[in-house]
Parts: C-alpha cells; sequence; structure tokens
C-alpha cells in the first residue's frame, strides 16, 4: 500500500498500472529452478548464484569433490562415443551446460575432443584457445 500525499491510499492504482510487472515477476519465480531431491548440504550454491532459465548449477562455483568426479567420469567413457553426446550427458548430471562441462574438463587436462583421455597443458592450452575463438565468433 502506499500513501499519497494526500493521504490516499493509490496502491491500487500503481499495481494496476503496470500489470505487466506483477506478470515478469511470475515467469522469473516459474522459471527458477528448484532443489528437487537434494539436500541442504549437497546444495553448496545460494540461490542468488542460480540463473533463471538456465542449468541448475549454471555460475556456481565447483567444488573439488564436483571436479573429481566430473573428471572421473570423462576418463571413465567409452572412446568410441561421440564427445558432444558426452558432453551433454555430463551436462545434465551435474547440473551445466555443455559449454561449461568442456571448459571445466580443459581445466581439468582433459581432452574434449577424445572421451577417456586427458591431455597435457600443452594440450588443454590449445584446447581452450580454441573455445574461446569460437565462443568469440558466435558473439560477433
Amino acid at each position: 500500500m502506499s500513501i499519497h500525499a494526500s493521504g490516499h491510499d493509490h496502491g491500487d492504482q500503481h499495481r494496476n498500472r503496470h500489470p505487466e510487472a506483477a506478470d515478469q515477476r511470475k515467469r522469473r519465480a516459474d522459471r527458477t529452478p528448484q532443489l528437487g531431491n537434494f539436500r541442504e548440504q549437497d546444495w553448496p550454491y545460494s540461490e542468488s548464484t542460480i540463473r533463471p532459465g538456465g542449468p541448475a548449477r549454471s555460475h556456481a562455483s565447483w567444488t573439488s569433490d564436483q571436479e573429481a568426479k566430473l573428471r572421473e567420469q570423462w576418463l571413465a567413457a567409452d572412446s568410441n562415443t561421440v564427445p558432444g553426446v558426452v558432453h551433454d550427458l555430463l551436462a545434465e548430471q551435474h547440473g551445466r551446460s555443455a559449454g561449461a562441462i568442456r571448459s571445466r574438463l580443459i581445466k581439468l587436462q582433459c581432452d574434449i575432443d577424445a572421451p577417456g583421455q586427458s591431455c597435457t597443458p600443452e594440450r588443454a592450452a590449445e584446447l581452450k584457445a580454441r573455445i574461446e575463438a569460437e565462443y568469440a565468433a558466435a558473439r560477433a
């Protein structure tokens, strides 16, 4: 409720003037990911780190346990599987985007072009430069 200088309540008048704002708030709330079956200790992210409309853990920091699990899963992947398929599966399992998975795998010195394979720091640097160039080209 807002009281105008004249002492009258103009709350409804202001709310009715911008009904789209209420619709936007509702749509934003509907897109916010829910915690689902996660227990509090399994979800080390604050609500503010979750981006509406994106993967559940989008933009959240990686824990060392999550990184270790990701690396272990990558190295256990079948080398005959198409890399993009593995990226998508890992993204779904970790609540991240495929791009986030690729970037993190490079940091963990995993060869994103060869499921089941690690790589040297030099190869990781090449992969990082390639991904950054692809990203820049897509944004141009």
